[in-house]
């Protein structure tokens, strides 16, 4: 018995679906997380056990925080609480990689000159640097604060990790915008997400100029959002893979 739950374990994570029946201590309080290839979460306590199967040798049993929203493979995870999600998309909105993200958005469009359209001046380049700080930060608090709280999905990113094909993680990391899981563990489409950035395209208008305001405009941002969001997560995915692959050739 204890072979066959290692074996569906080990079952590719967009494959995994929860199960109830393996051992008497898995239960519906013990469910597979969305996504991810061996972390488990319980809705009765604040950590769980991670099957032995997991080779990322720095992740394997090290309880991730309440706030942390890039799970490593291997790592046992919290179950979530509202409050727990309200702060994990405020600080989400703060990481020290956020303003990296804003003043790339911002200097994209002014070499372009593109939405919002300020102009291309200093003054310009301020305003889309403090526009993309107030779309970053509404798309993170409305999808991962206030949407996963009210429809009761799980917003953290549940990486692969190298012992998965790179095609396989690819395919998974860019369609986590569209799939999650619930809080109990039933596969849904992610609409935290979805209706928490369309929010926050909506929320544009309030201070994005006349010329990109209406009906139109706010689709485009919209889909920049969902788009930019998989880059995210893709990103995110092979992180680790290319940051190992540089200390390896530094240390040669």
């Amino acid at each position: 018995m204890y072979l066959l739950a290692l074996a569906l374990t080990a079952l590719p994570a967009v494959a995994q679906t929860p199960t109830s029946s393996i051992t008497p201590a898995i239960t519906e309080a013990n469910l597979s997380l969305p996504d991810s290839p061996g972390a488990v979460s319980s809705s009765l306590t604040t950590e769980a056990s991670v099957p032995a199967f997991q080779t990322t040798p720095t992740a394997q049993g090290v309880m991730a925080g309440h706030l942390d929203k890039y799970i490593e493979p291997g790592q046992r995870v919290p179950s979530l609480r509202i409050g727990d999600k309200v702060l994990l998309g405020i600080r989400n909105s703060a990481t020290p990689l956020a303003p990296a993200g804003w003043l790339l958005v911002a200097g994209y469009s002014q070499v372009i000159n593109s939405t919002p359209n300020y102009g291309t001046d200093g003054k310009a380049f301020a305003q889309r640097l403090g526009a993309a700080a107030a779309r970053g930060s509404s798309e993170s608090i409305f999808a991962d604060s206030i949407m996963a709280s009210v429809l009761h999905e799980d917003p953290r990113y549940y990486k692969m990790g190298p012992q998965h094909g790179f095609f396989q993680r690819t395919v998974y990391s860019v369609t986590r915008v569209l799939i999650t899981r619930t809080d109990g563990g039933r596969t849904t489409p992610n609409l935290s997400f979805l209706s928490g950035n369309l929010a926050a395209a909506a929320l544009t208008q309030a201070y994005y100029p006349a010329v990109d305001r209406g009906f139109r405009p706010v689709l485009k941002t919209y889909g920049g959002a969902v788009a930019g969001g998989a880059l995210t997560y893709l990103g995110r995915e092979f992180f680790g893979d290319a940051r190992d692959w540089f200390q390896r050739r530094k240390s040669k």
